[in-house]
């Protein structure tokens, strides 16, 4: 399932604040990614 996901995030350009906002809601689920 991890590698389905770095699929999809090496398909989608992210900017620098999208990866801290998923490395974050990573750590804590609370956090929601718009």
């Amino acid at each position: 399932q991890l590698e389905e996901s770095l699929k999809i995030i090496d398909v989608q350009p992210l900017t620098v604040e999208a990866l801290v906002c998923i490395q974050s809601w990573i750590r804590d689920e609370d956090i929601s990614c718009e």
